[in-house]
């Protein structure tokens, strides 16, 4: 197999660094499968070898200077008789008998004639001085070449990365050395040689020292250091993080401050001008450069870390769950989403439905399959592989409690979200309720052709009254849902209401409502309590529900759609 000239260069160096003792194990697999599936580089080594063991003789390799001109050095070329002198004898079996013209020993075999002769020699001293020189010429500009530094991370995947290119960037391989680097955006994964991975957000600077340990200077990042990498460390300007076995997030301002905040385990923080200070799970603190430090909210969704960093490769690949997890953490950040029911089933808590949003009670607006006197709707697919819904059947009163608290009470501007399927459009019912017997904060439903009202049927409604007086809006008839996704969505900001369907606006109303009067007894999902007719309780599939307490606009909701559709 032929090969050009950089080829060579950097098969050089990957045997330079094999002999060196600096080889990393990705680039040792990279030599062997080289070396073991290519006979002409294998033959290439083998002369590299004998070169390098020549010119090492007397502690030159390694000391080599533009000044020293090797390539007129007698020294060089003295080692290179003696490889010349040592190499093996070739035995070649014919019979030999004394010239009585000059005494040569000559076979009788076959001789050539002295053209041929000469043309042969000619070919094959060509070819031995070209293949030396060229060996020569390699070797002597990768000793030439000032040293590296060390190799002690990999990129390990990137998502829209555009690193800085007027600084240091990682190599075609994947390769990161002991440089500064400038991630200008995107995200990048970097996995160091300890062990320990790293999510980069851009823009960030950092800069890697060695194996288990790195510079940020600024911008954040997410660490998760395994039991084996225990004792991997970031500094910054405001101090040194020492990781003790754990999951992190470290991110360091303009002026640089740097924020802590410790997911799992446990890091201690040398700040630079104050004590060392252990940081436990869930807990966060800031310091600035003059040693100042306080306390902060622990918030993970601040930081991409594997699991989101992984969702964003599936989406970059056209992966619809991928996309849809993608856009599900960034909703996430959205301060104004007060719940976000993915309705993904977790094998730890089957019992639960749990909300995605992270705060200070978030545990508290999980909710309950099946408590408070109501059956438990049962697991089945969802909208992918992989994702996970909720069957409800109105004939077994199925329900998911949710404890009321003030978050979920909004009285104000509302907006709620919901991926839904009803394989018999004839039913439908309650999808979200969050009311007491005379106050409605707020209900949203969809009624088939068989509910008990008429004027409801084939529509949506969201109703928000108080003190017993019922006020709400419909929207245009007729809507049919039928067995397959569909995303509802409704907006109300105290005097008008708007339907969408899929993403797009289907119709708007006035509707006027100045807020309950009461805090309601519960949320719940797939039924309403104290309405008496079976209608009312919901009789399909729900995948999804998103509850924001302000009015989004209609470009949000279209690309809520086309993020999370199927």
């Amino acid at each position: 197999m032929r090969h050009d000239n950089k080829f060579y260069v950097y098969l050089s160096e990957l045997i330079l660094d094999s002999l060196e003792g600096n080889i990393s194990y990705q680039r040792g697999n990279e030599l062997t499968e080289i070396l073991s599936r290519d006979d002409e580089c294998l033959a290439y080594y083998y002369d590299f070898i004998r070169v390098y063991a020549g010119l090492s003789l007397e502690g030159k390799v390694g000391d080599l200077s533009e000044a020293d001109r090797p390539e007129l050095n007698p020294y060089v070329w003295q080692e290179l008789a003696k490889v010349e002198k040592t190499a093996p004898k070739i035995d070649v079996p014919q019979s030999f008998e004394q010239s009585e013209y000059d005494g040569v020993s000559q076979s009788k075999n076959n001789i050539p004639e002295a053209d041929s002769l000469r043309e042969v020699s000619r070919w094959s001293l060509y070819t031995a001085v070209v293949s030396s020189a060229a060996l020569l010429l390699i070797l002597i500009l990768v000793l030439l070449t000032p040293a590296k530094p060390p190799i002690v991370a990999y990129l390990d995947g990137s998502v829209d990365a555009v690193w800085d290119q007027s600084v240091d960037t990682p190599e075609w391989d994947g390769a990161i050395r002991a440089k500064k680097l400038q991630l200008n955006e995107g995200l990048a994964r970097i996995t160091f040689m300890g062990g320990a991975d790293i999510v980069l957000e851009g823009p960030a600077v950092i800069e890697p020292v060695s194996q288990d340990k790195l510079i940020l200077s600024s911008g954040k990042l997410a660490a998760h250091v395994d039991r084996q990498a225990v004792g991997f460390s970031v500094e910054t300007p405001a101090g040194k993080i020492l990781d003790l076995g754990t999951e992190f997030g470290v991110e360091v301002s303009e002026s640089g401050g740097t924020a802590v905040g410790v997911f799992q385990g446990e890091v201690a923080l040398f700040p630079s001008q104050a004590d060392k200070i252990n940081i436990n799970s869930s807990e966060a603190l800031l310091v600035d450069r003059t040693g100042f430090i306080r306390k902060a909210a622990c918030s993970e969704i601040d930081f991409v870390r594997n699991e989101e960093f992984n969702a964003r490769i599936l989406a970059s690949k056209g992966d619809s769950y991928g996309r849809w997890l993608a856009h599900s953490y960034q909703l996430r950040r959205d301060p104004d989403l007060v719940a976000h029911y993915d309705f993904q089933r977790e094998e730890s808590r089957p019992e639960k439905l749990i909300n995605r949003v992270t705060s200070a009670s978030s545990v508290a607006l999980n909710g309950g399959l099946g408590t408070s006197g109501y059956s438990k709707p049962e697991w089945v697919d969802g909208r992918w592989a992989g994702k996970t819904a909720l069957k409800f059947s109105k004939d077994e009163n199925d329900a998911v409690v949710i404890p009321s608290d003030p978050l979920l009470n909004i009285a104000g501007p509302i907006t709620i979200l919901v991926w839904v399927k009803c394989p018999d459009i004839a039913k439908g019912g309650h999808i979200i309720s969050c009311r007491n017997p005379k106050d409605v904060s707020y209900q949203f439903a969809y009624f088939g052709k068989e509910h008990i009202d008429s004027s409801q049927r084939n529509r949506l409604q969201l109703i928000r009254y108080s003190k017993g007086d019922p006020e709400g809006a419909y929207s245009d008839p007729p809507l049919f849902i039928g067995d397959h996704w569909r995303c509802l969505a409704v907006t109300h900001d105290g005097t008008e209401a708007k339907f969408y369907i899929d993403g797009e606006l289907y119709s708007e109303h006035d509707f006027a409502f100045s807020g309950p009067s009461a805090d309601a007894e519960m949320i719940v999902v797939g039924n309403v309590i104290d309405v008496p007719y079976s209608e009312s309780k919901f009789n399909g599939i729900i995948g999804e529900i998103a509850v924001f307490d302000r009015t989004l606009q209609a470009y949000e909701i279209e690309q809520f759609y086309q993020m999370t559709k199927p």
